[in-house]
């Protein structure tokens, strides 16, 4: 038998299928149930008493009402014998007089719901073993190590695809009934290695859930989800080009939830791992207009981190390509109005940074351009929130380069009325999308250009009032340790607070 063992490990053709054969063998001497159960257990992350009847006992409905095909079965798994190594299959039968709906009885395991004593004992059996690749997974139970979890998952997803989909099946709907984040996570890890397509939509809503929602246990959860889907396509369990988009937009996604809470550098390193997936996409398939959309983003993304940075020439040259791409898809798409906003947006962009790089005119004529844009899309659809809040946050650039020109020529209160309307207009957008912060940002500027305006024309208290307001938009930006770009304007706003007497 041990040299059966050596010429299938020499045979072997991947680490996992080694990892595999070993369990296998250490695992020859094991009762059935004992087998069938270290197998099903490799399909989660980590398994208690509770876990195991959810994948050993017939299966649950799945989220939304669909059952599993197997359930007009007995749930009874074919064993299978690859490469001279059975994994047995164990149908679990009631013990009789149990009924395995009842609560009394029961034993209480790291989950909510008591679980049969048949399954309580399972579990301590596995733990009392003290098999070498079982591990503690905290307070919530026990796992395989990862090798040997990946080689069982291995065989079963290459050799007994039906039979892992349908644990992962069961794990899927077991983990959606819990509440907390980490088994929702779970459940949708397992919902993309059983039904690819109704994964990836639940993925979807996952982060966009997760995203918006400001809290630290959410970030932690968007990782969890991201970690997850890379793993199964590591594995090969998911793969192709509307994976990978998933996983693009996942880490684009993740970038502006870590930006948001002030994390720069880790969110340029979530927008350049969704920037590589997007630009390999878009060269496999030029002519796809949405991997083209994907890209563009990538570079608007890249583009806020390195104005946010400070680094202005980085942003323009992001904000550039941005623009080139959205400039492409308008004008192949004349009537497609989300094509028609991405060229506005874009123009909007890079027309912020030529402002900062005190190109005026060329700022000018790209946020009028921008403005023209949303305007003609909002007599379309004046009921579009989105492209309204557009108008009044473009309008407001405009109005505030016009300032510039008239501060230019020594025409201040024309200045100042400009900066009046431009910081209306930009609060009102600030207001109303609060993640928003070119918005925000347009907001505090705008009250310093307020500033000094009034100071051009002898008004010094009207100035300070101006200028203290900036500040005080400005400062809880200025204090995030990576925002050079707010850092930057704080400072211009207090030399000007300063010298104004």
């Amino acid at each position: 038998m041990q040299d059966d063992l050596l010429m299938q490990l020499a045979n072997a053709s991947s680490e996992e299928e080694k990892a595999y054969l070993l369990a296998m063998a250490l695992l020859e001497t094991q009762p059935p149930e004992i087998r069938e159960a270290i197998v099903a257990a490799a399909v989660p992350h980590w398994f208690d008493a509770e876990i195991l009847a959810a994948l050993l006992t017939h299966p649950s409905p799945l989220p939304g009402g669909e059952t599993t095909p197997e359930s007009a079965q007995s749930g009874v798994e074919t064993p299978a014998r690859v490469a001279g190594v059975e994994t047995p299959a164990y149908t679990p039968t009631p013990v009789q007089g149990e009924n395995p709906s009842r609560s009394d009885g029961g034993i209480q395991t790291g989950g909510s719901t008591p679980v049969s004593p048949r399954f309580a004992d399972l579990y301590c059996a596995i733990r009392n073993l003290n098999l070498p690749f079982v591990q503690p997974f905290g307070e919530l139970g026990l796992t395989l190590h990862d090798l040997t979890r990946a080689g069982i998952r291995w065989h079963l997803f290459t050799h007994e695809p039906e039979r892992f989909k349908a644990y992962s099946r069961r794990a899927a709907a077991y983990f959606a009934e819990k509440n907390d984040v980490q088994r929702r996570v779970e459940s949708v890890y397992h919902l993309l290695a059983s039904i690819e397509e109704l994964g990836q939509v639940i993925f979807w809503k996952q982060m966009e859930i997760y995203c918006m929602e400001h809290d630290s246990r959410n970030l932690s959860a968007a990782n969890m989800l991201l970690a997850n889907l890379l793993e199964l396509i590591h594995a090969g369990i998911v793969g192709g080009n509307k994976v990978e988009r998933t996983l693009s937009a996942g880490y684009t996604m993740l970038g502006d939830l870590q930006r948001n809470r002030g994390s720069i550098s880790a969110a340029e390193d979530s927008y350049r791992k969704s920037l590589a997936l997007a630009e390999r996409l878009a060269q496999a398939d030029p002519a796809n207009a949405e991997a083209q959309r994907d890209l563009s983003i990538s570079y608007n993304k890249l583009g806020d981190l390195a104005l946010q940075r400070g680094d202005l020439n980085a942003a323009q040259q992001a904000y550039q390509q941005y623009f080139e791409i959205a400039e492409r898809l308008a004008q192949a798409d004349p009537a497609n109005a989300e094509a028609q906003r991405g060229l506005s947006v874009s123009c909007n962009k890079l027309g912020h940074v030529e402002e900062l790089l005190n190109h005026a005119e060329t700022a000018l004529h790209l946020q009028e351009q921008a403005f023209s844009i949303a305007q003609t899309l909002f007599a379309k659809d004046p009921q579009n929130a989105t492209v309204r809040n557009d108008v009044a946050e473009f309008k407001g650039v405009v109005e505030r380069l016009r300032g510039d020109e008239a501060f230019a020529r020594g025409e201040y209160q024309a200045a100042l009325t400009a900066y009046q309307r431009a910081f209306d207009l930009s609060k009102q957008v600030a207001e109303e999308q609060l993640t928003n912060l070119d918005a925000v940002r347009d907001t505090y500027w705008n009250s310093y250009k307020i500033g000094t305006a009034f100071a051009a024309l002898g008004q010094a208290e009207q100035a300070r009032e101006a200028f203290r307001n900036a500040l005080a938009l400005a400062e809880p930006f200025a204090a995030q340790p990576e925002n050079a770009l707010a850092q930057r304007d704080v400072a211009m706003i207090r030399t000007e607070l300063q010298g104004c007497v």
